[in-house]
């Protein structure tokens, strides 16, 4: 990638990033799947169970010092109070919870919204484009996570050797994370079976924005996917390869999405907005599960938990969490 071509890259990743609020509603009505409470509180009970997500992750870390005496990186930030930054400020255990992005008007709206909350003292935000800048390698962190970003990064050799050497010893990273076909070019069997659903559906629960009637299951063109971000999902499917290369994981935890996401894409506000739509997402939860249940369709989500690796080898050999996951489908 020549200077060019870079500036344009992230001059397109800030301009959508930086309201990020605004990329899943538009207009108030929901276009992607994760926005929806339903399904979003299925990705939590995917991810962590009956526990709360922050006493899941807080459990895992161990604080032996009474008081605020960890440090904790976001790779990546998120908005809105409920920002998993401010819920690990908010614990009452961080000295220090540092996040960074390559979104500079979504840091500054994010830091004046935690400033307004009283975390001002905990949170510091730092733009950075973890694709060239690297982690400070004189800070060391208990707790690095990623939500939502790492699938947007090319370099992820260097980015995840380099959490590798910023996690304390004892230190945690996780990551909530799109692992799926890269660019979104959802597999055959995703598309007939979304398809498939969407024209068993009332008309009203697949009509558009525009009011258009949309059939068939969404599945951008590799061009329509970089011309509006020429990071999104650039080796998504490499993540879990990588990360289980770098760092030693724990657990990996299948989140769904496969159905959902080429499904309910551009139409998801219909199954909150619609009496009907809001009896039959439950259902359609349902089905998603069997299917990744029964390796119909891998799981494009995760929730990936690992700690330092202790030795630099590299010769790896791939789980069968990772074989299943990563099996080419048809």
């Amino acid at each position: 990638m020549n200077d060019d071509d870079d500036i344009r890259r992230i001059s397109r990743v800030e301009e959508k990033w930086s309201s990020s609020a605004e990329v899943y509603a538009v207009g108030g009505f929901k276009v992607f799947w994760e926005a929806l409470e339903i399904a979003s509180a299925y990705q939590m009970e995917a991810a962590f169970g009956s526990t709360p997500w922050l006493e899941s992750i807080m459990s895992r870390i161990p604080d032996p010092a009474e008081g605020p005496t960890l440090r904790a990186l976001s790779l990546g930030c998120s908005n809105g109070e409920t920002a998993p930054a401010n819920e690990f400020a908010r614990t009452g255990r961080f000295r220090e919870v540092t996040v960074v992005d390559i979104s500079q008007d979504l840091l500054v709206t994010q830091k004046e919204l935690t400033d307004r909350l009283g975390l001002g003292e905990i949170l510091r935000y730092h733009r950075m484009d973890l694709e060239q800048d690297s982690l400070d390698s004189e800070s060391t962190f208990d707790l690095i996570f990623a939500v939502g970003t790492l699938h947007h990064i090319r370099g992820l050799e260097r980015l995840f050797a380099e959490i590798n050497k910023s996690l304390t010893p004892a230190g945690l990273f996780f990551m909530r994370e799109y692992v799926g076909p890269d660019r979104l070019q959802f597999t055959d069997r995703q598309i007939e079976i979304a398809t498939a659903v969407r024209r068993a559906l009332p008309e009203r629960l697949c009509t558009d924005l525009k009011g258009q009637l949309c059939r068939d299951a969404w599945r951008p063109t590799f061009e329509e996917v970089v011309a509006d971000d020429p990071s999104e999902a650039i080796r998504s499917s490499d993540l879990l390869a990588i990360a289980n290369r770098f760092l030693a994981v724990e657990e990996v935890r299948m989140t769904g999405g496969s159905l959902l996401d080429p499904l309910l894409h551009g139409i998801a506000g219909h199954f909150e907005d619609d009496a009907t739509g809001r009896k039959i997402l439950p259902l359609l939860i349902a089905f998603e599960k069997i299917l990744i249940r029964e390796d119909v369709l891998p799981s494009d989500y995760v929730l990936l938990t690992a700690r330092r690796r202790k030795d630099d080898k590299h010769g790896w050999s791939p789980p069968m969490w990772c074989r299943r996951l990563l099996r080419a489908e048809s």
